[in-house]
């Protein structure tokens, strides 16, 4: 009979932890008081554009996470016009062209005015690619009023965002996760999520959920979620995933809210190989 030797034990598994921290860039109100827009069509080149704003998407390097979707949101505020709403907007990514058009708005009111995009391989795919790219890019605006109605701007700003554009459903999903080793894995969400998003979810294969392996903040209190396959609300546990199929994440929005934004997250992974 065979001496069972202290080296005939299991290995112990490696932990890992993949942070994906901030992976949105914001502008800030890029009207400093009120601008009276006078322009009656489009102006031409990036050097006549109302106003621009340069930043770095922080991106996932972990081979084994995949950006899917972004999300883009633009808010103007009109303060007034001559009675007459018309003001148009557009904006563009690095290029005046309609493959880098991130938004081609129409205002028919005065007020808080606001867009909501996709951009992925299909929507705005070249815009999508240069996003994501981890590379330095130049957001522009150009605003006019084709029947010169005065509309006087105060704000003007756009947020790019690892997230997806949906109401009451979920949107596309924005981040997948593939190993090619069995593994075990927990999904930690930092922070509070985007006003009426009720949730962040994972799909293996389009098919199973996984909820068992977050814990989500959406208000400030650290809340769970459990579905089909999970051990019950208030567990987060270590969910088992096969090696090779692909877990996507989601983000489940209500009617208040037209995008879902990635909070802070922390990708916790055990394997043993």
């Amino acid at each position: 009979m065979a001496n069972k030797l202290h080296t005939d034990f299991a290995a112990p598994p490696i932990i890992e932890s993949i942070s994906l921290l901030n992976c949105q860039v914001a502008s800030p109100d890029l009207e400093a008081a009120t601008k009276t827009i006078t322009a009656t069509e489009e102006a031409s080149g990036p050097a006549n554009a109302d106003y621009s704003y340069g930043a770095t998407l922080p991106i996932p390097t972990d081979s084994r996470l995949t950006i899917l979707n972004l999300a883009a949101y633009l808010a103007l505020t009109i303060d007034s016009d001559d009675g007459t709403h018309d003001l148009r907007c557009r904006i563009y990514v690095d290029v005046q062209d309609a493959d880098h058009m991130l938004f081609d708005l129409s205002c028919i009111t005065t007020g808080a005015q606001a867009a909501v995009t996709n951009l992925n391989s299909t929507i705005l795919a070249a815009a999508f690619n240069l996003c994501k790219d981890g590379a330095h890019h130049t957001y522009y605006f150009f605003l006019w009023s084709p029947g010169n109605h005065s509309p006087v701007i105060s704000l003007a700003s756009i947020t790019i965002m690892l997230g997806a554009s949906a109401t009451n459903t979920f949107g596309l999903p924005f981040l997948s996760f593939l190993s090619p080793v069995q593994c075990e894995l927990q999904v930690r969400c930092l922070g509070s999520c985007n006003a009426g998003t009720s949730g962040y979810y994972a799909f293996i294969n389009g098919l199973n959920y996984y909820d068992a392996a977050f814990a989500v903040t959406d208000t400030g209190a650290l809340t769970y979620t459990a579905s089909s396959g999970a051990s019950g609300a208030g567990s987060w546990t270590w969910q088992p995933l096969p090696a090779g199929p692909v877990l996507k994440l989601y983000a489940k929005g209500n009617t208040a809210v037209a995008y879902q934004g990635q909070p802070d997250t922390i990708f916790y992974i055990k394997r043993w190989s």
